[in-house]
């Protein structure tokens, strides 16, 4: 039985959508069709159904398709994207395949050999370069984003936080005596532990967080869309109760204790490397008040606020 292809097509334009509509009923692929008229309820949709490939036109209400396009690939979102305009521009089709799309079609010359022929490239190419994505960006142990991937969202908080007003949350961690787990328990044990530390992240973060291996012991942890110092706490305190359970390294019952440091940042400033050194001061001085602890450091709360989180920061 042939595989159904979840497609969603993203047009206001009555006449277009109709027509499309019409050329995927006669394709020879089994296709299973969801539409939205503007960037709002493509992004509904997207967050509860999982599509093979959008059919996204440039020009929509209420926002670009390419608005659509880098939210579609910030989230990872597992679909092939293919744009569509009926006035095609070298620079425009040039800025969208660099964006992430597989393919850009002109609607006035869509049939349905073209459409049937674009969706399944489409699909194939973005399953290729997936796998090649994943790859470069990601670590190979942990499966958790690598330095390179972690830079480029956190290039891209920062202008999401300047559009939003929210703020931008970086957490920077290490595992506190992690020379001693491998020395005593051996390689194996230490990367046991690595991918505890892992997981731990993964439960603590939410869907539009990234979390990071960036080095040998240090992860970081980049928040997005946070109201307060208090909201990026909470969140950080999840870890940190996490490493009350111990970990299984390589057969060994092993509780795995994390120093962490946290900035904060309205994203109204351009010096990217400025929040991740005051994460990194913040990391230092968690190291120094005994480990197992975080300390905040942000200019965007006040001396007695950031007095009141830290005296909260350590977990008995």
């Amino acid at each position: 039985m042939e595989k159904q292809i979840n497609i969603l097509l993203v047009e206001d334009f009555d006449a277009d959508r109709i027509n499309i509509a019409r050329l995927l009923e006669r394709i020879p692929l089994t296709v299973n069709l969801q539409s939205a008229v503007d960037v709002k309820s493509a992004m509904l949709l997207l967050e509860h159904q999982a599509f093979d490939c959008v059919l996204l036109d440039y020009h929509l209400p209420s926002g670009t398709g390419d608005e659509l396009l880098e939210y579609i690939r910030y989230h990872d979102l597992p679909t092939a994207i293919i744009m569509l305009t009926g006035n095609v521009n070298d620079s425009i089709v040039d800025e969208c395949l660099l964006g992430g799309a597989q393919d850009f079609l002109d609607k006035g010359e869509l049939n349905e050999k073209s459409l049937s022929h674009a969706i399944a490239f489409a699909i194939k190419r973005f399953s290729i370069e997936k796998a090649i994505r994943f790859s470069a960006l990601h670590d190979p142990l942990t499966k958790l984003a690598n330095r390179t991937l972690f830079e480029e969202h956190l290039e891209q908080a920062f202008l999401r936080a300047q559009r939003s007003g929210r703020l931008i949350g970086l957490v920077m961690l290490d595992v506190d005596d992690f020379k001693r787990v491998n020395d005593t328990y051996g390689h194996p044990a230490g990367d046991a532990a690595l991918l505890g530390v892992a997981q731990r992240l993964k439960n603590a973060s939410r869907r539009n967080d990234t979390a990071a291996r960036i080095g040998g012991d240090e992860f970081v942890l980049l928040l997005e869309g946070l109201r307060d110092a208090a909201d990026a706490q909470r969140i950080v305190q999840k870890i940190l109760s996490a490493a009350q359970q111990p970990v299984n390294c390589d057969g060994n019952e092993i509780f795995i204790e994390h120093s962490i440091g946290i900035a904060l940042s309205e994203g109204n400033s351009d010096d990217v490397d400025q929040l991740v050194r005051q994460a990194d001061q913040a990391l230092y001085e968690a190291k120094r008040a005994g480990k197992g602890c975080f300390r905040i450091f942000s200019g965007t709360t006040t001396k007695k606020q950031r007095k009141n989180l830290n005296t909260a920061s350590s977990i008995s």
